[in-house]
């Protein structure tokens, strides 16, 4: 098996999507933190180049699915009626 290695440009793209990921987040925990976005909060802060890495990785046939822990808390919003 061999082993593909990142060029320098998409090495300066992965770090530009990780600092625009950060930053987002950040700004994202700043105005929950005011009240100005309601519900509940769960951040990915550190765990950035997990996302950036898979979607680097991503081809034009690939898919991204929602993960198990939006799809219970779509479920939970539909019992509830909210």
């Amino acid at each position: 098996m061999s082993v593909v290695l990142p060029g320098p440009d998409l090495i300066l793209q992965m770090y530009g999507a990780l600092l625009r990921v950060r930053m987002f987040e950040e700004r994202v925990r700043e105005l929950f933190a005011a009240g100005r976005i309601p519900g509940f909060l769960h951040t990915s802060i550190g765990q950035e180049a997990t996302a950036v890495g898979a979607a680097s990785a991503l081809g034009r046939e690939d898919y991204v699915r929602r993960t198990a822990v939006m799809a219970t808390s779509w479920r939970r919003e539909e019992r509830c009626g909210a």
